[in-house]
């Protein structure tokens, strides 16, 4: 059922690890959450999970739902194996935090207004030139 939003991380504190069976996601953001809880997760294999999901570091991406199974017996039956991905993946959370990737847009932006400029100086002085 529905839990507010200020209350997710006490759900993520109980857990060991997280499963999803989802076939496709637009934007996963309970992965997100899981990861910056510091729990690995089993998941299946997608794109938009790839660079959530280090495989066979902070987690595991099945192409079917018996090699999820598996993967879950593996790392709950692996209590070092669990710490280790679970810090594997609160450190690859790291690369989704909010300022984190507002600046890298602004890099880029800045980047093309650079280009911008050099391109329009160029343009004006070829104007001014004859």
């Amino acid at each position: 059922g529905f839990v507010d939003w200020t209350e997710i991380h006490t759900l993520y504190a109980f857990s060991r690890i997280f499963v999803s069976a989802s076939l496709s996601e637009m934007h996963p953001m309970t992965y997100i959450e899981a990861t910056m809880s510091g729990i690995p997760l089993v998941t299946r294999k997608d794109d938009s999970c790839m660079d959530l999901v280090l495989d066979g570091k902070s987690g595991y991406l099945a192409e079917t739902d018996s090699g999820m199974a598996q993967r879950v017996d593996e790392l709950l039956s692996d209590r070092k194996k669990l710490e280790s991905f679970g810090k594997a993946s609160l450190e690859n959370s790291l690369n989704f935090i909010a300022e984190y990737n507002v600046n890298g847009v602004l890099a880029v932006y800045k980047i093309v207004l650079d280009q911008f400029k050099k391109s329009a100086g160029l343009k004006f002085q070829t104007k001014h030139t004859g």
